[in-house]
Order: structure tokens, then C-alpha cells, then sequence
């Protein structure tokens, strides 16, 4: 990515699963060589939010967050 002229990356969107295996146990050892990488080759890092992506865990303990297909408004 240093190579390319890559300045700034983005890690960490849609794998709530990969940081949250299961409710409340974070697993976030993987993302410590990422952001070691870049900071050793200049390249600042967003961490995004994994919130669009949820985990499967999540909906059978809160089945209210599923869309649904009805129009509001």
C-alpha cells in the first residue's frame, strides 16, 4: 500500500463478528499487526464503526433491530 501512495486506510467496517465473537467478548488482537503495518509505513488508519454488519449473535436477542419492508411516512 506504501508502494501505491496509499496515505490513509480504513479497517475495522463489517466485522462486528471478527471484534464481537459473542455478546460482550471482544477479540481485537487481530487488528493490532494492521495498524502496526501501517504505522511503520507511514499510513494513518481510520478505525470504522462494524455497526451495519451485525453479528449472529445479535438479531436472535434483539429481533427489533431486523428491517422490515414496511414504508414509513
Amino acid at each position: 500500500m506504501a508502494q501505491a501512495g496509499f496515505a490513509v486506510i480504513r479497517v475495522g467496517e463489517s466485522v462486528w463478528s471478527t471484534w464481537e465473537p459473542e455478546n460482550g467478548r471482544f477479540e481485537l488482537d487481530w487488528l493490532r499487526p494492521v495498524l502496526d503495518g501501517a504505522h511503520e509505513r507511514g499510513i494513518s488508519v481510520v478505525r470504522g464503526t462494524p455497526t451495519y454488519a451485525v453479528p449472529p449473535w445479535l438479531a436472535p436477542q434483539h429481533p427489533e433491530i431486523a428491517a422490515c419492508g414496511r414504508r414509513v411516512g
